[in-house]
């Protein structure tokens, strides 16, 4: 069963959460100490909530990373990971998330 499409409110605010998640490239610190690590973890849930709690947006933003790691490379997949779990901490509908990344595989096959 397909998941209902996000209105326009829900897809503006799927973009600004993605665009935050970008901002706080958790990858590229993993150099840091994890005190460092954990701090910028929950800035990066404090901005998310502040954005959006809506789980079907959330889910939405976590399907799109889902596919991006499954099609991409195994690089990929070590960058989103941090990313994923940062969308499943703050409340993501993995159910809807799952049906998201199948539909967007399906459409690029």
């Amino acid at each position: 069963m397909a998941s209902p499409e996000l209105d326009d409110s829900q897809r503006f605010e799927a973009v600004r959460i993605a665009a935050i998640l970008e901002r706080y490239d958790v990858h590229g610190r993993q150099e840091a100490i994890h005190a460092e690590l954990a701090i910028l973890r929950e800035k990066t849930l404090l901005s998310l909530g502040e954005l959006s709690r809506d789980p079907a947006v959330l889910g939405d933003v976590l399907g799109d990373y889902i596919h991006k790691m499954v099609m991409g490379t195994q690089g990929d997949a070590v960058r989103y990971w941090p990313v994923m779990e940062l969308l499943r901490a703050a409340g993501a509908d993995e159910q809807r998330a799952r049906e998201r990344a199948r539909q967007l595989h399906e459409a690029a096959s």
